[in-house]
């Protein structure tokens, strides 16, 4: 893989130039290499968007070629280390003095890198090396939640669309809502966009013929020869007035069906963009049955308690609500029956009156007051805004009387209810809808059945069906159109006759078309094609594997699609094998671990199904097929490659890289996305934009993949990254065999890997995915020969057994032997001078020779099965002190030792697994710039320390963004006294913390609840006790993300206000919980309930009635 090759090759250069050992020629020469490698970069940039035949070639040839430089130049660089064990960086200058091996090959890369370059100059169009060649756009788009199945996507597509269709428009909400205002106000901004408009107030008492005359004045019809006509013939009259217009006709107050039915005899229903709006009350929507009605709106829109935390504000600010004014002052608001006229009304009201509940309560007993009705709503709004500019209000300033009139804004109403009115005012023609999938999942499929279905079909005039592919010319588009609309012409003749095309373009303008557009990869030909149709209509239906084509407009829907269940892959799987006949009992065993092994993706199972239809079915067979790694599913795997492989094909050199990366993790292994960042950063082979960092970097180009469909998110974390994510088996396959052609890793799982032709002495990466390996003498020796690996990965399950592993490894960067249990510290991993990723499973103290790693960045200890006690824990040697370039240090079981003198570990982010004693002054001053700390506190009966007072340290942390604290021991007997509390706590700038085990009481949370960016709030096992816990409105108000998992609280208040931010709640094992607030923010997606008191359960239940999307732990199918 060339351009992971280019960057490490790159960096490595970056690395020397800024070391104090060079000489000057060094110097030079190593400068132009550098500018080499720039140059390489451009050219494989170029050779993402080019059709060369010797792709495969230049590729090789780069890679051997920087291969071979960084092999010498590191080589150089690490004898000083071996030959003298320096005791510190600046000894090592000696070898770099006049080395004639290291100017013949850096000029020998130089001349071939020129070579490669002069030669791609003459084969690929447009390539200058000097050109700044931009990688591909690497944004991504977040994927859709909407999975739409058949019957939702037809209903979608044979419904009526605005804005040609005739629409019928009703607003619902009782006299005080805004329903008046808002039918005024769409008439008022709309009347210019139709041929005529007219607007009419019904009410509860009408005369038929004065409603008429009123419309047809506003239409500018003469009235004149009507005078005498009776009702009947004036609405004919107003029949052929509309009839062949444009119009708009809105009628507020409509409350009994038979003037309904008669007005809507006198309004043509013609397909022209004509509408009517009516307005209603509650209690007659049931009366009115309007046919072809397009959308009723209710203009009802805040609960109680946000009107009530409204109400409250604007009475008293920021000051709290005396109690014994509370109760009266809902009472009053229930009066107001949630109208936003009436609540203001009342408001500027009280607050002119006296603030007494003697005066409250017989206000609230009072609820046929006149205060609590309105009969027009326009004369009461210029009412109340006149009373606001009157003396008498004089006592508010300016932002206090914008802050109330917001109680009757109303224009987020008016403004959607235009949208649906007249939608071209706000969104294109024609609607878009995307169904995004990885290859294979049945998006063309889908699409077709769509296209095919006779329902369908009968509501468009033409329906075009386009193919288009990666290398789609999208200036072809208006010729493949066209060739389908008048099939009897040919597209040579379309494309020579300009005449013929503007009148076949003429021909779709007023016209509704279903255009298919298959395999989309770039908006271009979507774009392309608006732009030569602007007024086209109907709906375009795109197929595609990339996020960011799917996502087209603002209100264009994106339809996720999924894999199939474990029943419907077992239907489609039969359907293929048996047809209508069933499945023998015989084979239906191993047939469903068949099916299981395709892993719900239509295109594997077809395949599957159709290898299987070729041979005898007999339960032998079968059983040896439902392997997965039997001959049926790996000529499976190859057939399917052709489709799979477009996806990696057209993937930007950066993420080419990064997919076949993943493919090193075993099959079907859930990947934690923060171990792979990790390995990442340590391989050298990214290289991040300008502002950003790697860790930022890295998360971006995983998030890119997923977006193009090629990796699946398996777990979310609780920030709403992706914590987990695994490859789809074809996916994986595709990824191995791509690595293995290309050498850019070698993967060991049987004997018969490690065969001679398998064993490269060029080999970079090497993954051992059986560990029992390891042990066989040949092997261990072959793999303790490959003096240019950089990388070596134990990803087999754990080995309980000590074997041997080669660590000596001289230019090793990656070293993670996580599964091996080692009885010994491998102190011959020290000789590996390039080392920046160390992971071992090792119960013993690590050793002060650990230090000669200076260029180790992330050192991963763990302990095997055993319980990690305070008497176990052990400090780790001084001289950690001594490796400055420490990232990311996770030792369990292991505390810092206070450091002696000057030294400080100035790039430390991560410290996880050591316990309070870590966090002393010292220690804490000297890891300043943490942004990850996670420690375990464990009671000691007789200790005088306290042990939370590492706590209030913590808060000298000011760049700490995610804590963690866990009591390994708690202890929650009643006679135990509550420990103090702390003084500060926590950093102000915390965003993420976790806490079990404390045993705080709830009133300590004031200091949490104060946290301005935390989002993410964890709390286990009784990190706070007692019965009650209350909010204040503004507590807590940045949270994102809250868990509260066993507690013995009880009662739990809080307003709709608090949480403002809250997506996620999850609440598990809280059994005694059974006082909830009925109301949460609207922000809330997920709740989540797990083995709780069933009055949470009924909570979350009669939640899930109201849209909340519920996982409980009674519900298995969601759970």
């Amino acid at each position: 893989m060339a351009y992971a090759a280019v960057i490490s090759l790159k960096n490595t250069l970056d690395r020397l130039l800024h070391s104090s050992h060079l000489n000057l020629n060094t110097r030079k020469l190593i400068k132009h290499a550098y500018k080499q490698t720039i140059s390489l970069q451009q050219l494989l940039s170029t050779l993402d968007d080019c059709s060369s035949r010797n792709l495969n070639a230049v590729d090789q040839q780069i890679t051997h070629e920087t291969h071979k430089l960084e092999n010498l130049l590191e080589f150089h660089d690490s004898n000083p280390f071996l030959d003298h064990k320096p005791n510190n960086r600046k000894e090592t200058s000696g070898s770099w003095q006049n080395s004639e091996e290291i100017s013949q090959g850096i000029q020998s890369f130089c001349e071939t890198v020129d070579k490669i370059t002069e030669d791609s100059v003459a084969e690929i169009p447009h390539f200058s090396p000097e050109q700044d060649h931009d990688s591909d756009d690497q944004s991504y788009v977040k994927k859709g939640t909407v999975s739409v199945d058949y019957g939702e996507a037809r209903d979608r597509l044979t419904e009526r669309t605005r804005p040609n269709d005739f629409g019928i428009f009703q607003i619902t909400g009782e006299l005080g809502c805004g329903t008046t205002i808002a039918a005024a106000a769409i008439l008022e901004d709309l009347k210019r966009c139709f041929d005529c408009a007219a607007g009419v107030r019904v009410g509860p008492v009408h005369e038929r013929r004065e409603i008429l005359v009123c419309i047809l004045a506003q239409i500018n019809e003469p009235c004149e020869s009507l005078d005498g006509k009776g009702e009947v013939e004036m609405g004919e009259f107003l029949y052929e007035s509309l009839k062949g217009r444009r119009y708009l006709i809105v009628m507020d107050d409509v409350r009994d069906v038979g003037i309904w039915n008669f007005l809507e005899s006198s309004f043509p229903v013609e397909d022209n963009g004509s509408a009517v709006l009516f307005t209603t009350r509650r209690q007659e929507k049931k009366l009115l049955r309007i046919r072809n009605r397009y959308m009723s709106y209710n203009m009802a829109c805040r609960d109680q308690d946000t009107w009530w935390y409204m109400f409250r504000a604007g009475l008293f600010g920021p000051e709290e609500c005396h109690a014994e004014l509370e109760e009266a002052g809902k009472m009053i608001l229930h009066n107001c029956r949630s109208l936003a006229i009436v609540i203001l009304k009342v408001l500027l009201h009280l607050l002119k009156a006296e603030k007494t509940a003697q005066y409250w309560n017989q206000l609230a007993a009072d609820q046929q007051n006149p205060i609590f009705i309105v009969d027009d709503e326009i004369s009461e709004m210029c009412k109340i805004q006149e009373d606001l500019s009157s003396v008498s209000y004089s006592f508010l300033d300016e932002e206090e009387k914008g802050l109330l009139l917001e109680f009757i804004d109303f224009s987020n109403h008016i403004e959607n209810i235009k949208k649906e009115i007249l939608p071209q005012m706000f969104f294109p023609k024609m609607l878009t809808i995307s169904f995004l999938g990885m290859a294979g999942i049945g998006k063309t499929t889908l699409a077709k059945e769509i296209f095919e279905d006779p329902m369908i079909r009968r509501c468009y005039d033409h329906h075009l069906w386009l193919t288009l592919g990666p290398e789609y010319v999208f200036e072809e588009i208006l010729v493949d159109l066209l060739s389908q609309i008048c099939p009897d012409i040919d597209k040579d003749g379309i494309k020579q006759d300009e005449d013929l095309v503007k009148r076949l373009c003429e021909q779709i303008l007023d016209k509704k078309c279903l255009t298919v557009l298959d395999d989309v990869w770039s908006k271009k030909p979507l774009d392309y094609m608006k732009k030569l149709f602007p007024n086209i209509k109907g709906v375009a239906l795109v197929t595609t594997r990339l996020a960011k084509v799917a996502q087209i407009g603002v209100d264009d829907p994106v339809c996720k699609m999924q894999l199939l269940n474990e029943e419907e892959s077992w239907d489609l799987f039969c359907e293929e094998v048996f047809g209508e006949t069933i499945c023998p009992i015989r084979l239906e065993k191993a047939g469903k671990k068949i099916v299981e092994n395709c892993e719900g993706l239509p295109l594997m199972i077809v395949t599957v199904a159709s290898l299987l239809s070729r041979v005898e079915k007999t339960a032998a067979l079968w059983n040896d097929a439902a392997q997965k790694n039997s001959q049926i599913f790996m000529d499976a795997y190859d057939q399917i490659s052709t489709i799979l492989v477009s996806s990696y094909k057209h993937l930007p050199q950066y993420l080419k890289v990064c997919f076949l990366y993943i493919g090193i993790f075993p099959q079907n292994k859930a990947i934690p996305t923060s171990q792979l960042i990790l390995f990442w950063i340590a391989e050298g082979f990214l290289e991040p934009n300008s502002g950003n960092t790697i860790q930022d970097y890295a998360a971006e180009c995983l998030l890119e993949l997923e977006s193009r469909c090629l990796v699946m998110v398996g777990q979310q974390s609780s920030s709403f990254k992706i914590k987990a994510f695994s490859l789809h088996s074809v996916f994986w396959h595709l990824s191995n065999n791509l690595a293995t052609q290309s050498n850019f890793f070698r993967a060991f799982s049987t004997l018969a890997d490690c065969g001679v032709e398998n064993m490269e002495i060029m080999q970079r990466r090497l993954c051992i995915r059986n560990s029992t390996l390891l042990g066989i003498k040949d092997v261990h020796h072959s793999i303790a020969s490959f003096s240019t690996t950089r990388s070596l990965i134990c990803a087999s399950p754990s080995h309980q057994y000590p074997v041997p592993v080669c660590f000596g490894l001289r230019l090793l960067r990656l070293m993670d032997a996580l599964a091996i249990r080692l009885y010994e510290f491998p102190t011959e991993v020290v000789d590996s001078y390039f080392l920046r990723y160390l992971a071992l499973t090792y119960n013993g103290s690590i050793p002060p020779c650990i230090s000669k790693l200076w260029n180790l960045q992330f050192l991963i200890v763990s302990r095997h099965l055993s319980l990690v006690s305070s008497a176990d824990s052990s400090y780790l040697p001084m001289e950690i002190w001594d490796m400055e370039e420490l990232k990311h240090l996770q030792v369990a079981g292991s505390n810092l030792p206070d450091p002696d003198g000057g030294v400080a570990l100035r790039h430390l982010s991560t410290l996880v697994g050591v316990s309070a004693r870590s966090c002393t002054k010292k220690v804490l001053r000297k890891v300043s710039g943490l942004k990850r700390l996670g420690i375990r506190i464990e009671l000691e009966p007789d200790e005088n320390d306290d042990p939370y007072r590492c706590l209030n340290r913590i808060s000298r942390l000011r760049r700490l963004e995610s804590l963690k604290c866990v009591v390994v021991n708690p202890d929650f007997m009643p006679e135990r006294v509550p420990p103090p509390a702390p003084r500060s706590m926590f950093p102000w700038g915390l965003k993420k913390l976790s806490l079990s085990g404390l045993g705080y009481p709830w009133e300590y949370m004031k200091i949490i609840s104060k946290l301005e960016n935390l989002q993410v709030l964890k709390l286990r096992c009784y990190a706070f006790q007692g019965p009650d816990w209350e909010l204040r409105d503004d507590d807590l108000h940045a949270l994102r993300f809250l868990l509260i998992e066993d507690t013995d609280l009880v009662r739990w208040k809080f307003s709709a206000a608090c949480f403002i931010h809250l997506k996620c709640l999850c609440i598990k094992h809280c059994y005694q919980l059974e006082e909830i607030p009925p109301e949460l923010c609207t922000s809330v997606e997920t709740i989540q309930v797990v083995d709780c008191n069933p009055m949470v359960q009924n909570w979350a239940k009669d939640l899930e009635m109201r849209a909340y999307d519920i996982i409980s732990s009674w519900d298995a199918t969601k759970f």
